[in-house]
């Protein structure tokens, strides 16, 4: 019978890849700079989030020096709630134009 004995190398190797995916952002330092809060509210009303997901997105955008826009992340989630029988990921790319997708039909 096979003993499987972790060298100390591995194991803080492992311990560090469980620390760093332990404290995931929930957007990247680049998708706060761009701002599209509306967006980014519609992906969240898609996927069925809460209002305080918001909560989340600010302290992730806090280390980028970027306060979330309220207004236009529900505007984007409600209507994502709304559209949840037909869902469309919207692209958080640079220089992205959704305001096509984002009228009302």
């Amino acid at each position: 019978m096979r003993q499987f004995v972790l060298r100390p190398s591995l194991s803080l190797a492992l311990l560090g890849s469980i620390v760093l995916l332990s404290s995931c952002a929930t957007l990247s330092k680049q998708e706060c700079i761009v701002g599209d809060w509306q967006a980014i509210g519609y992906n969240d009303g898609v996927a069925g989030y809460q209002s305080d997901r918001l909560a989340s997105h600010a302290k992730a955008c806090a280390k980028a020096s970027v306060a979330p826009n309220y207004l236009a992340w529900e505007r984007g989630r409600s209507w994502g709630l709304s559209n949840t029988a037909r869902p469309v990921m919207l692209t958080m790319s640079v220089g992205a134009d959704v305001s096509s997708i984002m009228s009302a039909p």
